[in-house]
Protein backbone atom coordinates (compact mmCIF):
# COMPACT_ATOMS: atom_id res chain seq x y z
CA UNK A 1 0.00 0.00 0.00
CA UNK A 2 0.64 3.59 -0.72
CA UNK A 3 0.94 6.14 2.09
CA UNK A 4 1.40 9.82 0.32
CA UNK A 5 0.93 13.40 2.08
CA UNK A 6 -1.27 16.73 0.22
CA UNK A 7 0.91 18.05 -1.73
CA UNK A 8 0.91 20.58 -4.86
CA UNK A 9 1.66 19.54 -8.23
CA UNK A 10 5.19 20.47 -9.19
CA UNK A 11 5.01 22.87 -12.23
CA UNK A 12 7.51 20.52 -14.04
CA UNK A 13 4.78 17.35 -13.74
CA UNK A 14 1.76 17.17 -16.45
CA UNK A 15 -0.27 17.64 -13.53
CA UNK A 16 0.91 20.98 -13.10
CA UNK A 17 1.02 21.80 -16.68
CA UNK A 18 -2.36 21.09 -17.02
CA UNK A 19 -3.24 23.56 -14.46
CA UNK A 20 -1.19 26.26 -15.92
CA UNK A 21 -3.10 25.39 -19.56
CA UNK A 22 -6.43 25.48 -17.70
CA UNK A 23 -7.21 29.32 -16.44
CA UNK A 24 -11.11 28.48 -16.15
CA UNK A 25 -10.43 26.19 -13.45
CA UNK A 26 -12.17 28.26 -10.20
CA UNK A 27 -11.07 28.26 -6.76
CA UNK A 28 -10.27 25.49 -4.80
CA UNK A 29 -13.32 23.36 -3.17
CA UNK A 30 -13.83 20.54 -1.24
CA UNK A 31 -10.63 18.06 -2.04
CA UNK A 32 -11.66 16.16 -4.99
CA UNK A 33 -14.66 17.59 -5.34
CA UNK A 34 -16.31 19.19 -9.10
CA UNK A 35 -16.87 22.66 -9.32
CA UNK A 36 -19.53 24.16 -11.27
CA UNK A 37 -18.12 24.22 -15.05
CA UNK A 38 -17.57 20.09 -14.18
CA UNK A 39 -13.37 20.62 -13.75
CA UNK A 40 -11.93 19.55 -11.12
CA UNK A 41 -10.83 22.04 -8.70
CA UNK A 42 -6.86 22.55 -7.69
CA UNK A 43 -7.22 21.07 -4.61
CA UNK A 44 -8.28 17.86 -6.03
CA UNK A 45 -4.78 17.51 -7.52
CA UNK A 46 -3.55 17.04 -4.37
CA UNK A 47 -3.17 14.40 -2.18
CA UNK A 48 -3.54 10.74 -3.66
CA UNK A 49 -4.07 12.65 -7.31
CA UNK A 50 -0.18 13.36 -7.83
CA UNK A 51 0.94 9.81 -6.70
CA UNK A 52 -1.82 7.82 -8.26
CA UNK A 53 0.08 7.17 -11.02
CA UNK A 54 2.73 5.86 -9.13
CA UNK A 55 0.02 3.45 -7.37
CA UNK A 56 -0.67 2.52 -10.89
CA UNK A 57 2.58 1.41 -12.15
CA UNK A 58 2.97 -0.56 -9.25
CA UNK A 59 -0.01 -2.31 -9.83
CA UNK A 60 0.83 -2.89 -13.40
CA UNK A 61 4.52 -4.34 -12.09
CA UNK A 62 3.11 -6.45 -9.94
CA UNK A 63 0.08 -7.97 -11.37
CA UNK A 64 -1.95 -7.08 -8.26
CA UNK A 65 -3.80 -4.59 -6.14
CA UNK A 66 -1.91 -1.42 -4.75
CA UNK A 67 -4.07 0.63 -1.81
CA UNK A 68 -3.44 3.90 -1.75
CA UNK A 69 -4.95 6.69 0.75
CA UNK A 70 -3.11 9.66 1.95
CA UNK A 71 -2.81 11.22 5.75
CA UNK A 72 -2.74 14.30 7.12
CA UNK A 73 -1.92 16.39 10.24
CA UNK A 74 -4.13 14.59 12.29
CA UNK A 75 -1.90 11.68 12.57
CA UNK A 76 -2.35 7.93 11.77
CA UNK A 77 -6.13 7.40 12.11
CA UNK A 78 -7.94 3.63 11.95
CA UNK A 79 -8.28 3.71 8.44
CA UNK A 80 -4.28 3.84 8.17
CA UNK A 81 -3.96 1.22 10.59
CA UNK A 82 -6.79 -0.78 9.04
CA UNK A 83 -5.25 -0.61 5.43
CA UNK A 84 -1.71 -1.66 6.89
CA UNK A 85 -2.50 -4.46 8.86
CA UNK A 86 -4.27 -5.40 5.84
CA UNK A 87 -1.58 -5.13 3.38
CA UNK A 88 1.65 -6.83 2.87
CA UNK A 89 4.35 -4.36 2.44
CA UNK A 90 3.79 -0.62 2.99
CA UNK A 91 5.49 2.32 0.89
CA UNK A 92 5.23 5.97 3.04
CA UNK A 93 6.04 9.14 1.03
CA UNK A 94 7.47 12.18 2.81
CA UNK A 95 8.05 15.67 1.29
CA UNK A 96 9.94 17.56 2.99
CA UNK A 97 9.37 15.71 6.36
CA UNK A 98 11.60 17.79 8.46
CA UNK A 99 9.53 21.56 8.13
CA UNK A 100 6.30 19.58 7.89
CA UNK A 101 6.54 17.56 11.29
CA UNK A 102 3.65 15.88 11.18
CA UNK A 103 5.08 14.12 8.77
CA UNK A 104 7.94 12.66 10.48
CA UNK A 105 5.68 11.44 13.28
CA UNK A 106 3.27 10.00 11.19
CA UNK A 107 6.10 7.92 9.62
CA UNK A 108 7.64 6.57 12.67
CA UNK A 109 4.28 5.74 14.02
CA UNK A 110 3.89 3.29 11.14
CA UNK A 111 7.40 1.89 11.35
CA UNK A 112 6.73 1.08 14.44
CA UNK A 113 3.25 -0.51 13.89
CA UNK A 114 5.57 -2.51 11.19
CA UNK A 115 8.52 -3.54 13.51
CA UNK A 116 5.48 -4.45 16.42
CA UNK A 117 3.15 -7.10 14.06
CA UNK A 118 2.72 -10.43 14.90
CA UNK A 119 2.12 -13.01 11.92
CA UNK A 120 -0.70 -15.86 11.81
CA UNK A 121 1.74 -18.03 13.10
CA UNK A 122 1.94 -16.06 15.81
CA UNK A 123 5.59 -14.83 15.67
CA UNK A 124 6.62 -11.38 15.61
CA UNK A 125 7.60 -10.75 12.08
CA UNK A 126 8.42 -7.32 10.89
CA UNK A 127 6.24 -5.81 7.98
CA UNK A 128 8.27 -4.69 4.73
CA UNK A 129 8.36 -0.98 4.93
CA UNK A 130 10.07 1.66 2.71
CA UNK A 131 10.26 5.48 3.11
CA UNK A 132 10.18 7.48 -0.14
CA UNK A 133 11.21 11.42 0.16
CA UNK A 134 10.29 13.08 -2.48
CA UNK A 135 11.89 16.45 -2.12
CA UNK A 136 14.43 16.53 0.54
CA UNK A 137 17.10 14.15 1.42
CA UNK A 138 17.49 14.62 4.55
CA UNK A 139 14.22 13.47 6.20
CA UNK A 140 15.73 10.37 7.66
CA UNK A 141 19.17 10.63 6.49
CA UNK A 142 20.43 9.84 9.90
CA UNK A 143 17.62 7.79 11.35
CA UNK A 144 18.53 4.11 12.14
CA UNK A 145 15.31 3.32 12.56
CA UNK A 146 14.17 3.68 9.52
CA UNK A 147 15.28 0.63 7.30
CA UNK A 148 15.00 0.99 3.57
CA UNK A 149 14.82 4.99 2.92
CA UNK A 150 14.85 6.23 -0.64
CA UNK A 151 14.89 9.35 -2.30
CA UNK A 152 13.71 10.74 -5.86
CA UNK A 153 14.34 15.12 -5.17
CA UNK A 154 10.89 15.56 -6.77
CA UNK A 155 7.69 13.78 -7.28
CA UNK A 156 7.57 14.38 -11.41
CA UNK A 157 6.39 11.63 -13.54
CA UNK A 158 9.59 10.62 -14.55
CA UNK A 159 11.24 10.38 -10.65
CA UNK A 160 8.18 8.49 -9.87
CA UNK A 161 8.70 5.88 -13.00
CA UNK A 162 12.68 5.69 -11.95
CA UNK A 163 10.75 4.75 -8.07
CA UNK A 164 8.54 2.34 -9.55
CA UNK A 165 12.04 0.29 -11.43
CA UNK A 166 13.95 0.77 -7.80
CA UNK A 167 11.40 -0.64 -5.91
CA UNK A 168 10.81 -3.66 -7.79
CA UNK A 169 15.24 -4.30 -8.27
CA UNK A 170 15.74 -3.17 -11.99
CA UNK A 171 17.07 -0.53 -11.45
CA UNK A 172 19.58 -0.06 -8.86
CA UNK A 173 19.90 3.54 -7.13
CA UNK A 174 23.04 5.43 -7.19
CA UNK A 175 23.68 9.12 -5.92
CA UNK A 176 25.02 10.83 -2.57
CA UNK A 177 23.41 13.42 -0.51
CA UNK A 178 24.33 17.49 -1.65
CA UNK A 179 26.63 18.00 1.06
CA UNK A 180 28.49 15.82 4.27
CA UNK A 181 26.81 15.40 7.42
CA UNK A 182 29.89 15.17 10.35
CA UNK A 183 28.84 11.66 11.86
CA UNK A 184 30.54 12.67 15.36
CA UNK A 185 28.35 15.53 15.51
CA UNK A 186 24.90 15.24 17.21
CA UNK A 187 21.84 15.20 14.97
CA UNK A 188 19.01 17.06 16.14
CA UNK A 189 15.72 14.75 15.90
CA UNK A 190 12.36 16.73 15.38
CA UNK A 191 9.65 15.45 18.26
CA UNK A 192 7.57 13.05 16.98
CA UNK A 193 3.89 14.17 17.09
CA UNK A 194 1.21 11.84 18.61
CA UNK A 195 -2.34 12.14 18.35
CA UNK A 196 -3.58 12.39 21.78
CA UNK A 197 -7.09 11.42 22.31
CA UNK A 198 -9.40 12.04 25.72
CA UNK A 199 -9.70 9.35 28.15
CA UNK A 200 -12.88 7.17 27.69
CA UNK A 201 -13.30 4.52 30.53
CA UNK A 202 -15.35 2.12 28.84
CA UNK A 203 -13.03 2.08 26.08
CA UNK A 204 -9.86 2.34 27.80
CA UNK A 205 -9.89 1.07 31.27
CA UNK A 206 -8.74 -2.90 30.07
CA UNK A 207 -6.12 -1.20 28.47
CA UNK A 208 -4.67 1.36 31.42
CA UNK A 209 -5.05 -1.89 33.12
CA UNK A 210 -2.71 -4.02 31.13
CA UNK A 211 -0.29 -1.07 30.56
CA UNK A 212 0.17 -0.83 34.53
CA UNK A 213 0.85 -3.97 34.85
CA UNK A 214 3.97 -4.76 32.41
CA UNK A 215 5.10 -1.24 34.38
CA UNK A 216 5.20 -2.98 37.17
CA UNK A 217 6.97 -6.43 35.67
CA UNK A 218 9.99 -3.48 34.61
CA UNK A 219 10.73 -2.92 38.33
CA UNK A 220 13.74 -5.16 39.86
CA UNK A 221 12.83 -7.83 42.02
CA UNK A 222 14.54 -5.70 45.26
CA UNK A 223 12.21 -2.95 44.91
CA UNK A 224 8.55 -2.32 45.19
CA UNK A 225 6.88 -0.84 41.90
CA UNK A 226 5.32 2.59 43.29
CA UNK A 227 2.78 1.18 40.85
CA UNK A 228 2.04 -2.13 43.29
CA UNK A 229 -1.43 -2.03 44.24
CA UNK A 230 -2.63 0.49 41.42
CA UNK A 231 -5.58 0.05 38.62
CA UNK A 232 -7.05 2.02 36.12
CA UNK A 233 -9.83 3.30 39.09
CA UNK A 234 -6.96 4.51 40.96
CA UNK A 235 -6.63 7.63 38.97
CA UNK A 236 -10.52 8.11 38.61
CA UNK A 237 -11.21 10.46 41.98
CA UNK A 238 -15.05 11.23 41.24
CA UNK A 239 -14.92 14.18 43.08
CA UNK A 240 -17.37 17.11 42.33
CA UNK A 241 -14.49 19.25 43.80
CA UNK A 242 -12.02 18.36 41.29
CA UNK A 243 -11.69 18.85 37.91
CA UNK A 244 -10.20 15.91 36.21
CA UNK A 245 -9.22 15.36 32.58
CA UNK A 246 -6.90 12.00 31.00
CA UNK A 247 -5.54 11.75 28.13
CA UNK A 248 -4.69 8.90 26.24
CA UNK A 249 -1.84 7.64 23.10
CA UNK A 250 -3.65 4.47 21.61
CA UNK A 251 -3.68 1.90 18.77
CA UNK A 252 -7.38 2.39 17.82
CA UNK A 253 -7.15 -1.28 16.01
CA UNK A 254 -5.83 -3.36 18.62
CA UNK A 255 -7.35 -0.79 21.49
CA UNK A 256 -3.68 -1.00 23.49
CA UNK A 257 -2.34 1.88 25.25
CA UNK A 258 1.18 3.47 24.26
CA UNK A 259 0.89 6.32 26.90
CA UNK A 260 -2.02 7.87 29.57
CA UNK A 261 -1.46 10.67 31.53
CA UNK A 262 -3.66 12.12 34.25
CA UNK A 263 -4.33 15.79 35.10
CA UNK A 264 -6.36 17.43 38.17
CA UNK A 265 -7.26 20.94 38.66
CA UNK A 266 -7.90 21.86 42.39
CA UNK A 267 -10.19 24.99 42.15
CA UNK A 268 -9.35 25.40 46.05
CA UNK A 269 -6.02 26.35 45.68
CA UNK A 270 -5.69 27.18 41.94
CA UNK A 271 -3.44 24.28 41.91
CA UNK A 272 -3.17 22.29 37.99
CA UNK A 273 -1.59 18.59 38.25
CA UNK A 274 0.23 15.93 36.52
CA UNK A 275 -0.84 13.15 38.49
CA UNK A 276 1.14 10.63 36.34
CA UNK A 277 2.56 10.42 33.00
CA UNK A 278 2.86 6.18 32.23
CA UNK A 279 4.42 5.22 28.56
CA UNK A 280 4.86 1.49 27.43
CA UNK A 281 8.22 0.29 28.16
CA UNK A 282 8.27 -0.91 24.27
CA UNK A 283 6.88 2.55 23.18
CA UNK A 284 9.66 4.48 24.78
CA UNK A 285 12.25 7.42 23.66
CA UNK A 286 9.37 8.26 20.76
CA UNK A 287 8.01 11.78 22.07
CA UNK A 288 4.84 9.76 23.53
CA UNK A 289 5.55 11.34 27.01
CA UNK A 290 6.23 14.85 25.68
CA UNK A 291 3.13 14.62 23.37
CA UNK A 292 1.13 13.84 26.56
CA UNK A 293 2.82 16.38 28.75
CA UNK A 294 1.93 19.48 26.27
CA UNK A 295 -1.52 17.84 25.92
CA UNK A 296 -1.92 18.23 29.67
CA UNK A 297 -0.59 21.46 29.87
CA UNK A 298 -2.85 23.08 27.29
CA UNK A 299 -5.96 21.45 29.07
CA UNK A 300 -4.87 23.09 32.57
CA UNK A 301 -3.62 26.36 31.19
CA UNK A 302 -7.41 26.76 30.24
CA UNK A 303 -8.91 26.44 34.00
CA UNK A 304 -9.75 29.76 35.53
CA UNK A 305 -8.18 30.67 38.38
CA UNK A 306 -5.05 28.82 37.59
CA UNK A 307 -2.33 29.88 39.54
CA UNK A 308 0.77 26.98 39.69
CA UNK A 309 1.34 23.51 38.29
CA UNK A 310 2.33 20.34 39.95
CA UNK A 311 3.95 17.64 39.26
CA UNK A 312 2.56 15.05 41.83
CA UNK A 313 -0.57 14.63 43.42
CA UNK A 314 -2.28 14.22 47.15
CA UNK A 315 -4.97 12.87 45.43
CA UNK A 316 -4.55 10.46 43.94
CA UNK A 317 -1.32 9.37 45.54
CA UNK A 318 0.54 7.45 43.53
CA UNK A 319 3.67 9.53 42.30
CA UNK A 320 4.21 11.99 45.10
CA UNK A 321 6.34 13.80 42.44
CA UNK A 322 8.95 12.76 39.88
CA UNK A 323 9.69 8.67 40.77
CA UNK A 324 13.47 7.77 41.08
CA UNK A 325 13.99 4.08 41.13
CA UNK A 326 17.76 4.54 41.27
CA UNK A 327 19.83 7.73 40.93
CA UNK A 328 20.87 7.62 37.24
CA UNK A 329 16.87 6.60 36.52
CA UNK A 330 16.05 10.04 39.31
CA UNK A 331 18.61 12.69 37.11
CA UNK A 332 17.37 11.48 33.52
CA UNK A 333 13.32 12.58 34.50
CA UNK A 334 14.33 15.30 36.62
CA UNK A 335 16.04 16.19 33.01
CA UNK A 336 13.59 15.54 30.96
CA UNK A 337 10.97 17.95 33.10
CA UNK A 338 13.60 20.66 32.82
CA UNK A 339 13.71 20.57 29.28
CA UNK A 340 10.27 20.99 29.36
CA UNK A 341 9.94 24.19 31.31
CA UNK A 342 9.80 22.81 35.48
CA UNK A 343 11.64 24.68 37.80
CA UNK A 344 13.83 22.06 40.06
CA UNK A 345 15.17 24.45 42.56
CA UNK A 346 11.22 24.63 43.88
CA UNK A 347 11.52 21.03 44.46
CA UNK A 348 10.99 19.41 47.96
CA UNK A 349 11.09 15.87 48.73
CA UNK A 350 8.04 13.64 50.27
CA UNK A 351 7.54 10.74 51.61
CA UNK A 352 4.57 8.09 52.68
CA UNK A 353 5.52 5.93 55.77
CA UNK A 354 4.30 2.32 56.95
CA UNK A 355 4.23 0.98 60.26
CA UNK A 356 3.72 -2.77 59.00
CA UNK A 357 2.45 -4.38 62.52
CA UNK A 358 0.00 -2.83 64.94
CA UNK A 359 -0.24 -5.27 67.11
CA UNK A 360 2.41 -4.02 69.80
CA UNK A 361 2.18 -0.74 69.42
CA UNK A 362 1.97 1.26 72.80
CA UNK A 363 1.78 5.02 72.66
CA UNK A 364 3.83 7.09 74.59
CA UNK A 365 3.28 8.08 78.42
CA UNK A 366 5.15 11.40 78.26
CA UNK A 367 2.97 12.51 74.57
CA UNK A 368 -0.16 11.85 76.23
CA UNK A 369 0.97 13.98 79.23
CA UNK A 370 2.05 16.93 77.42
CA UNK A 371 -1.39 17.11 75.48
CA UNK A 372 -3.76 17.43 78.89
CA UNK A 373 -5.13 21.06 77.43
CA UNK A 374 -5.92 19.51 73.99
CA UNK A 375 -9.17 17.93 74.03
CA UNK A 376 -10.12 15.24 70.83
CA UNK A 377 -12.43 14.13 68.64
CA UNK A 378 -13.39 11.97 65.89
CA UNK A 379 -15.63 13.90 63.28
CA UNK A 380 -17.53 11.89 61.11
CA UNK A 381 -20.26 12.42 58.54
CA UNK A 382 -20.64 16.16 56.31
CA UNK A 383 -22.50 18.14 58.84
CA UNK A 384 -19.06 18.72 60.59
CA UNK A 385 -17.37 19.99 57.48
CA UNK A 386 -18.03 23.61 58.08
CA UNK A 387 -16.63 23.21 61.30
CA UNK A 388 -13.18 22.99 60.30
CA UNK A 389 -13.23 24.68 57.31
CA UNK A 390 -12.07 27.76 57.95
CA UNK A 391 -9.15 25.53 59.78
CA UNK A 392 -8.63 23.24 56.58
CA UNK A 393 -8.52 26.91 54.34
CA UNK A 394 -5.32 27.96 56.20
CA UNK A 395 -3.67 26.07 54.81
CA UNK A 396 -2.71 26.37 50.87
CA UNK A 397 -1.31 22.85 50.06
CA UNK A 398 -3.16 21.54 46.77
CA UNK A 399 -5.40 19.02 47.54
CA UNK A 400 -6.36 19.12 51.34
CA UNK A 401 -10.23 20.55 50.87
CA UNK A 402 -10.71 17.78 48.97
CA UNK A 403 -9.90 15.33 50.79
CA UNK A 404 -11.30 16.33 54.00
CA UNK A 405 -14.43 16.82 52.00
CA UNK A 406 -13.76 12.94 50.99
CA UNK A 407 -13.43 12.04 54.26
CA UNK A 408 -16.44 13.43 55.92
CA UNK A 409 -18.57 12.20 52.84
CA UNK A 410 -21.90 10.31 54.07
CA UNK A 411 -20.77 7.14 52.35
CA UNK A 412 -18.00 6.36 54.81
CA UNK A 413 -19.01 7.63 57.84
CA UNK A 414 -17.63 4.27 59.72
CA UNK A 415 -14.38 3.99 57.79
CA UNK A 416 -13.65 7.64 57.75
CA UNK A 417 -13.36 11.11 59.44
CA UNK A 418 -11.04 13.67 60.95
CA UNK A 419 -9.91 13.81 64.03
CA UNK A 420 -9.95 17.38 65.24
CA UNK A 421 -8.31 19.11 68.18
CA UNK A 422 -9.66 21.83 70.00
CA UNK A 423 -8.17 24.12 72.80
CA UNK A 424 -9.79 23.51 75.98
CA UNK A 425 -9.61 26.88 77.18
CA UNK A 426 -11.25 28.37 74.07
CA UNK A 427 -12.89 25.29 71.68
CA UNK A 428 -10.12 26.56 69.14
CA UNK A 429 -9.65 24.03 66.18
CA UNK A 430 -6.39 23.82 66.42
CA UNK A 431 -5.44 20.99 64.55
CA UNK A 432 -6.77 17.64 62.02
CA UNK A 433 -6.02 14.88 60.27
CA UNK A 434 -7.94 12.38 58.08
CA UNK A 435 -8.37 8.95 58.86
CA UNK A 436 -9.23 6.29 56.78
CA UNK A 437 -9.35 2.77 55.99
CA UNK A 438 -8.69 0.46 53.20
CA UNK A 439 -12.58 -0.16 52.84
CA UNK A 440 -13.65 3.23 52.47
CA UNK A 441 -14.58 4.17 48.79
CA UNK A 442 -12.14 6.09 47.60
CA UNK A 443 -9.58 4.45 49.06
CA UNK A 444 -8.68 3.53 45.38
CA UNK A 445 -7.08 6.75 44.99
CA UNK A 446 -4.04 5.69 48.05
CA UNK A 447 -2.69 2.24 46.70
CA UNK A 448 -1.10 1.62 49.49
CA UNK A 449 -4.32 1.00 51.27
CA UNK A 450 -5.01 -1.84 49.57
CA UNK A 451 -1.28 -3.06 48.53
CA UNK A 452 -1.28 -6.16 51.28
CA UNK A 453 -4.62 -7.64 50.87
CA UNK A 454 -5.54 -7.02 54.62
CA UNK A 455 -7.27 -3.93 56.43
CA UNK A 456 -5.12 -1.31 56.37
CA UNK A 457 -5.68 2.39 57.84
CA UNK A 458 -4.78 5.44 56.23
CA UNK A 459 -3.38 8.85 57.94
CA UNK A 460 -2.93 11.81 55.97
CA UNK A 461 -2.98 15.40 55.21
CA UNK A 462 -2.45 17.02 59.06
CA UNK A 463 -3.25 20.92 59.15
CA UNK A 464 -2.04 22.47 62.45
CA UNK A 465 -3.17 26.09 63.25
CA UNK A 466 -0.22 28.72 62.70
CA UNK A 467 -1.77 29.91 66.25
CA UNK A 468 -0.97 26.74 67.90
CA UNK A 469 1.97 26.17 70.31
CA UNK A 470 4.02 23.18 70.18
CA UNK A 471 4.00 22.42 66.35
CA UNK A 472 5.70 19.02 67.07
CA UNK A 473 3.77 18.01 69.88
CA UNK A 474 0.09 18.91 68.64
CA UNK A 475 1.29 16.95 65.03
CA UNK A 476 2.76 13.63 67.33
CA UNK A 477 -0.60 13.54 69.14
CA UNK A 478 -2.58 13.95 65.83
CA UNK A 479 -1.01 10.89 64.51
CA UNK A 480 -0.94 8.89 68.02
CA UNK A 481 -4.68 9.38 68.07
CA UNK A 482 -5.08 8.00 64.43
CA UNK A 483 -2.94 5.32 65.14
CA UNK A 484 -5.24 4.37 68.06
CA UNK A 485 -8.42 4.55 65.83
CA UNK A 486 -6.62 2.51 63.54
CA UNK A 487 -6.31 -0.43 65.98
CA UNK A 488 -9.90 0.06 66.80
CA UNK A 489 -10.75 -0.79 63.17
CA UNK A 490 -8.82 -3.74 63.72
CA UNK A 491 -6.12 -2.36 61.12
CA UNK A 492 -2.80 -4.72 60.87
CA UNK A 493 -1.01 -1.43 59.21
CA UNK A 494 -0.86 2.42 58.82
CA UNK A 495 0.32 4.31 56.48
CA UNK A 496 1.23 7.92 57.07
CA UNK A 497 0.69 9.48 53.63
CA UNK A 498 2.23 12.39 51.73
CA UNK A 499 4.30 14.03 54.58
CA UNK A 500 7.66 16.13 54.26
CA UNK A 501 10.76 14.33 54.35
CA UNK A 502 12.49 17.04 57.12
CA UNK A 503 14.83 16.61 60.11
CA UNK A 504 11.80 18.48 61.92
CA UNK A 505 9.60 15.31 60.62
CA UNK A 506 11.53 12.48 60.99
CA UNK A 507 11.79 13.63 65.20
CA UNK A 508 8.14 13.63 65.06
CA UNK A 509 8.51 10.18 63.60
CA UNK A 510 10.85 8.72 66.07
CA UNK A 511 9.23 9.75 69.18
CA UNK A 512 5.75 8.32 68.51
CA UNK A 513 7.66 4.74 67.12
CA UNK A 514 10.60 4.37 69.69
CA UNK A 515 8.84 3.74 72.71
CA UNK A 516 10.91 -0.01 73.08
CA UNK A 517 13.56 -1.50 72.32
CA UNK A 518 11.54 -3.62 69.88
CA UNK A 519 10.24 0.38 68.34
CA UNK A 520 13.22 1.86 66.70
CA UNK A 521 13.08 4.40 63.95
CA UNK A 522 16.62 4.60 62.56
CA UNK A 523 16.05 6.97 60.23
CA UNK A 524 18.45 10.28 60.03
CA UNK A 525 21.16 8.43 61.46
CA UNK A 526 24.31 10.71 60.35
CA UNK A 527 25.54 7.99 57.97
CA UNK A 528 22.08 5.87 58.05
CA UNK A 529 19.01 5.67 56.13
CA UNK A 530 18.63 9.49 56.51
CA UNK A 531 16.66 11.91 54.81
CA UNK A 532 19.50 13.45 53.29
CA UNK A 533 19.54 11.00 51.22
CA UNK A 534 16.08 9.96 50.63
CA UNK A 535 15.98 11.26 47.18
CA UNK A 536 17.68 7.97 46.00
CA UNK A 537 15.45 5.80 47.59
CA UNK A 538 12.33 6.08 45.73
CA UNK A 539 10.41 2.88 45.13
CA UNK A 540 12.85 1.13 47.73
CA UNK A 541 11.53 -0.60 50.86
CA UNK A 542 14.15 0.70 53.72
CA UNK A 543 13.15 -1.35 56.86
CA UNK A 544 14.23 -1.11 60.63
CA UNK A 545 12.35 -3.61 62.89
CA UNK A 546 8.74 -3.01 61.99
CA UNK A 547 8.89 0.57 60.59
CA UNK A 548 9.20 1.10 57.32
CA UNK A 549 9.95 4.08 54.99
CA UNK A 550 9.46 3.54 51.07
CA UNK A 551 8.27 6.14 48.34
CA UNK A 552 10.77 8.79 48.64
CA UNK A 553 10.52 11.62 46.02
CA UNK A 554 10.41 14.87 44.86
CA UNK A 555 7.60 17.61 44.89
CA UNK A 556 7.79 19.71 42.03
CA UNK A 557 5.75 23.16 41.38
CA UNK A 558 5.52 26.07 39.39
CA UNK A 559 4.48 29.13 40.79
CA UNK A 560 3.25 32.06 38.72
CA UNK A 561 1.62 30.96 36.03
Amino acid sequence: MILSPLVKPLPASAAGRGLAANPSVESPGAPGGPVANGTVSPSGMSGESIFKELGRSIARQRNGRVLHTSYTANGLRPVHENLIHRASAVVVLTADANRNLYQHGFTKHVAMICKSLIAQDAEKRDKPLVVVSVSSPYDFAMDPSIGTYVCTYDFTETALQALVEVLFGNLTPTGSLPGTINQSQKVHQSKQHWLVESWNEKRDADALDTLIQSLRQECPVNQQSELAGCSSSTYLLRNTLVDEAHYVVRNSSTRALYGFCATYYFASTGTGVIGAILVSPERRKLSIGNSLHNRAIKNLQSQSGLKRFQLGSRLPSVFLGIPSNSNLERKRLRQWFVNLGWNSTMSRPVCSMVIRDLSTWISPVDLSQSLEDIEFNLEQGPEHMDVIKDHVQTSSRQGITETYALALSLADQKTCGVIRARRSKDNATVGTVVVCTSKCHWADAIPTLKESGHITAGISSPVISPSAGGYSTLLQGLIMLGIRWAKTQLAEAVVLNHVSSSPRFETICHSLTCVSDRWRWEFGQPHGYGFQSAAQLRGSVVRRERVECRIITQLWIIAGC
